[in-house]
């Protein structure tokens, strides 16, 4: 039988001062004529809030196993609890004549009180032998949301959300060189307090929060399968995986742009929302004599998305899909040198059901090489240099880049001292540049990143595992 108990007590406390002017400009509804847009209107603030917030936590759970099979087949009894209390008040004022902030302002002020009580009592049967074991584990949750609007008691909530929870594992060991694995879960999950309020949250003039206190819990249904055989003597290795999860009731935010251009923003329900994976990787070693060997590894992998949207207001689905095929090689001198190249390429295709979005496809090629130097004697310098080519990135970004790191390492004291001196980014050529594709647009970003720098750093190892030049936080004083 075990227990446990966790409590934790956290505040916080803020003094934000904002300062802001928002101007809206539209046609001259005086002057038709006049082609240029002209200001309509104007939001002035100058604010002081005062925010303070407690959270206090309490966690449990107790367990009791109870063998039927000696060694091998048992029932777990579990119950958790948990509650979580949250007091959250934010106090702003305005400026009064005299400059001081003094006049309350309730429409940009909060006084919360968030609840979210939990209890889930499961039961679990795991079974094991060598060649096989598994486990399923179902437990029924009863969960409460509540939110208390001292402010505004016409918007106080509760919500209790009952749901079953279902965990469950299967490993199937074919031989000493070969098992079969299958994953599969049922969860539900309620929506957040913030999702359900329906307070209007008017903090940002443009952008106001709006919440649906009629949201249900998200059902999502997952699973997971894989093959792995690897024979050690011939050193020949193949490993494949698919999985994927359908969610329904799944919460997404809903926008719609009124004609004054403010967006307002509240969240719904919609059904259809899935994604699946699936890849393959096989690897075979060749010795060429008692010092060389070559290995040559090649894996294609996938992955598929449906996303269920609102644009202005209207729903649409978007159906993003990647295929990567990878080839890789490994050149081997024991004691001496050691090369990997790598080549991959992805390609993705954006489709979308509604007119206002273009459908798009694009590539991203992908070129890196590893290389070890294991001479002189207690040496070692390693690289790594990686060619990152995007032809679909919009040509006012840098399109390809090259990067190379470099580490040399020199161990001494019987190999318990390591100094090593790492460069990164030698080409000075990182700009972070990338195509990110979502369920509503496609993006183009290149931000400011550390370039070029060194770093030299000094390490002392209590045991005897790793390598040089394999910084390793567990048994080692680093210094940086």
């Amino acid at each position: 039988m075990k227990a446990g108990v966790d409590v934790r007590v956290n505040s916080r406390e803020s003094n934000d001062y904002l300062t802001s002017l928002t101007n809206v400009y539209g046609e001259d509804v005086n002057n038709p004529n006049n082609p240029d847009y002209v200001l309509i209107d104007q939001t002035s603030r100058d604010q002081f809030t005062d925010g303070n917030g407690d959270t206090k936590t309490l966690r449990s759970n107790v367990s009791y196993r109870l063998p039927i099979i000696d060694k091998k087949l048992f029932v777990n009894f579990d119950y958790e609890y948990s509650n979580t209390k949250t007091d959250d008040t934010k106090s702003t004022f305005d400026k009064d004549a005299e400059g001081y902030y003094t006049i309350f302002n309730q429409t940009l002020s909060t006084d919360f009180e968030y609840t979210d009580e939990t209890s889930a009592p499961g039961i679990a049967l795991s079974y094991k032998t060598e060649a096989f074991s598994a486990r399923i584990a179902s437990s029924y949750l009863f969960r409460t949301l509540g939110n208390k609007d001292l402010l505004r008691p016409e918007f106080n909530i509760e919500r209790t959300f009952k749901n079953m929870q279902l965990n469950s594992y299967m490993n199937y060991k074919l031989s000493d060189k070969a098992s079969v694995y299958l994953n599969y879960y049922l969860q539900n999950n309620p929506p957040e307090l913030q999702q359900l309020q329906a307070f209007a949250d008017v903090s940002d003039p443009l952008n106001t929060i709006v919440g649906n206190p009629n949201l249900e819990p998200e059902t999502s249904h997952s699973f997971y399968a894989g093959f792995n055989a690897f024979d050690f003597q011939k050193k020949t290795g193949f490993y494949g995986y698919f999985g994927g999860a359908f969610t329904d009731n799944k919460v997404v935010s809903k926008s719609i742009v009124t004609e004054d251009l403010e967006r307002i923003t509240t969240y719904e329900n919609v059904n259809g929302n899935y994604n699946a994976y699936g890849g393959v990787d096989y690897s075979k070693s060749i010795k060429l004599d008692s010092l060389r060997s070559v290995k040559v590894g090649f894996g294609v992998y996938t992955n598929i998305y449906k996303n269920i949207n609102f644009n202005n207001g209207v729903q649409y689905a978007s159906h993003v899909n990647s295929f990567t095929p990878e080839l890789d090689f490994t050149f081997e001198w024991k004691d001496i040198f050691e090369i990997r190249p790598r080549y991959s390429v992805r390609f993705t295709n954006n489709k979308y059901n509604l007119d206002t979005f273009e459908d798009t496809q694009f590539l991203f090629h992908q070129l890196r090489v590893r290389t070890v130097w294991y001479l002189p004697k207690n040496f070692e310098w390693r690289n790594e240099i990686e060619y990152n080519y995007d032809p679909s990135i919009s040509s006012s970004f840098q399109q390809s880049a090259w990067f190379w790191n470099s580490t040399l390492a020199y161990s001494f004291m019987k190999d318990k001292a390591i100094l090593t001196l790492k460069a990164y980014d030698l080409l000075n050529q990182n700009t972070n540049a990338r195509r990110t594709a979502t369920q509503n647009y496609i993006q183009d970003s290149q931000s400011t990143v550390l370039q070029r720098y060194f770093m030299l750093s000094f390490s002392w190892k209590f045991n005897s595992l790793g390598k040089k030049g394999e910084t390793q936080d567990d048994g080692m004083f680093i210094f940086d």
